[in-house]
């Protein structure tokens, strides 16, 4: 894929913020002539408001075409924690579900290439993934919350790709 950066920097009446460091963002982008993941968000970004039942979602999707060898891809899709302050007031983080049903702090979805036995995991499929903030009692404000992805493959191809944050 591509890649590049994009860099910050602070500017602020407040002399004790006026030009601190703000750690920039590494991107890459998915084409379908690397082995990697497309993450492809609605809307272009994700959003969700705690004490709602609204979720927003985003999808996952292997951007290489399907190999004529047998290949599995698991993606792990993994939500941060609360921060130890915000989880000692009661705080909790986000969870992620492929059913928009049912919601866990970290999942498994897998890619399969065997065209011959098509199924649930085929590798060609937009997987999507449900994101909704956790009801709590705690008073955390406005949080950013990274939802990271890393693959594991006995293919090299597909092992440990650089796949984009949410």
């Amino acid at each position: 894929g591509e890649s590049g950066f994009i860099n910050h920097s602070v500017t602020s009446e407040d002399p004790d913020f006026d030009g601190i460091f703000a750690e920039g963002i590494r991107l890459n982008v998915a084409s379908g002539d690397t082995g990697t993941v497309i993450v492809d968000e609605t809307d272009g970004n994700t959003q969700v408001v705690e004490n709602s039942d609204i979720s927003d979602s985003y999808y996952l999707q292997m951007a290489a075409d399907r190999p004529e060898d047998l290949v599995t891809a698991y993606v792990t899709v993994s939500a941060a924690l609360a921060g130890f302050k915000d989880r000692s007031n009661g705080g909790k983080s986000v969870k992620v579900s492929v059913d928009g049903e049912n919601f866990f702090e970290s999942l498994v979805v897998r890619f399969d290439s065997d065209a011959l036995a098509p199924s649930e995991y085929d590798w060609d499929r937009r997987q999507t993934i449900y994101v909704l903030a956790e009801n709590d009692d705690a008073e955390e404000g406005e949080r950013t919350v990274v939802i990271s992805h890393s693959s594991y493959s006995t293919n090299p191809d597909f092992d440990n790709m650089i796949i984009a944050n949410v």
